[in-house]
C-alpha cells in the first residue's frame, strides 16, 4: 500500500518509493529555474526589473516547490482506512462493525481494503487503497489527488503556470531584442559572460528554451482550464471519466438500435421497390 508520493508502507515498515516521472519533472523544472537565473536574468540591464525578476520569480519558485511537496507527502486515504491502520499498528484487532467511524447514511464497503469507507471514496489500483474524494492518480506526483490535497494541487497548477509564463515573457523579450539591437545585445552578452557566450549562441539557447517553455505552458494551461471547468460543474476528474463513458455507451447503444431498425425495414419488405429510410438495398 502506498502511503504517499514518496513512501510505500509495508506490514513492518515504511520504505522510500519514487518513480521516473517525479525524477524527470524535478530535472526539467530545476533546469528551467537554473537557466533563468544563470543565463537570462543577468542579461537584464535595468536594476529595478532585475530585482523584481529575482524576488517575484523566486517567490513563485519556492511556492511551487512547497506545494509540490505538500501534494506529494499528504496521505489522501479514506479516514476510516487510516483509523483501521492505526488500530492494527497499535496491536489491536479491527472489527469493522464496532470500530467504523464513517458518518454517512450510505456506507460502502471496500472488499480490497476490508473496511467501510465514505461513498465519495474510490479504491486506487496504483496506490492500493481507498482515497477520500478521489479525483485522479497523478503519476507526476506519484500520489492520488483527493479531498485532502486537491486545493494544494489546483494552486500548484496555477502558480506553476504563472512561473512558466513569467520565464517565457523574459526570454522572448530578450530573444526579440537580440534581433532588433544586434550590436548592443552582442556587447551586453559578451560583457555579462566575459566573452564566454556570443549573441548567436545566446539566441540558440533562448530559442530552444522558449520552445520548451511554450510546450510546457500549453500543456499546463490545458490541464488548468480542464480543472476550472470541473470546478464550475462541481465534478471530479473521475466523475467526468464516468460521465463520458456512459455517454459513449449510450451513443453506441442508440447507433446499434438504429442499425437494427434499418435491417428490420429491409428484411420485412419482400416485394416492390426498396423503401428503406436511406434508400439502401
Amino acid at each position: 500500500m502506498r502511503k504517499n508520493g514518496c513512501f510505500r508502507a509495508s506490514d513492518v515498515s515504511v520504505v522510500p518509493s519514487i518513480n521516473a516521472y517525479q525524477v524527470g519533472t524535478g530535472i526539467v523544472f530545476g533546469g528551467y529555474i537554473a537557466g533563468f537565473y544563470a543565463v537570462f536574468l543577468p542579461v537584464v540591464e535595468n536594476s529595478v526589473l532585475k530585482l523584481m525578476g529575482v524576488v517575484l520569480y523566486g517567490i513563485l519558485a519556492v511556492c511551487v516547490a512547497v506545494l509540490d511537496l505538500v501534494c506529494t507527502l499528504v496521505d489522501p486515504s479514506d479516514p476510516n482506512l487510516l483509523r483501521k491502520l492505526e488500530f492494527i499498528k497499535s496491536g489491536r484487532e479491527w472489527d469493522d462493525t464496532l470500530h467504523s467511524a464513517v458518518q454517512s447514511d450510505e456506507v460502502c464497503f471496500c472488499v480490497l481494503c476490508k473496511v467501510s469507507v465514505d461513498p465519495r471514496s474510490k479504491h486506487c489500483k496504483a496506490c492500493d487503497k481507498c482515497v477520500m474524494g478521489f479525483d485522479h492518480h497523478c503519476k507526476w506526483l506519484n500520489n492520488c489527488i483527493g479531498a485532502r490535497n486537491y486545493r494544494p494541487f489546483f494552486l500548484l497548477l496555477t502558480l506553476t503556470e504563472l512561473m512558466i509564463l513569467c520565464q517565457l515573457g523574459v526570454v522572448l523579450a530578450e530573444f526579440i531584442y537580440c534581433y532588433k539591437e544586434k550590436s548592443y545585445m552582442s556587447a551586453r552578452i559578451e560583457d555579462v559572460f566575459d566573452g564566454a557566450l556570443e549573441r548567436k549562441t545566446f539566441l540558440a539557447i533562448a530559442g530552444v528554451y522558449s520552445l520548451l517553455l511554450f510546450v510546457t505552458s500549453g500543456l499546463l494551461g490545458e490541464l488548468y482550464c480542464f480543472h476550472m471547468i470541473l470546478w464550475r460543474k462541481q465534478m471530479t476528474t473521475y466523475d467526468y471519466i464516468l460521465a463520458e463513458r456512459m455517454r459513449k455507451e449510450e451513443e453506441q447503444s442508440q447507433s446499434m438500435h438504429s442499425v437494427d431498425c434499418e435491417d428490420g425495414l429491409r428484411y420485412v419488405s419482400t416485394g416492390g421497390p426498396d423503401r428503406s429510410v436511406h434508400g439502401r438495398s
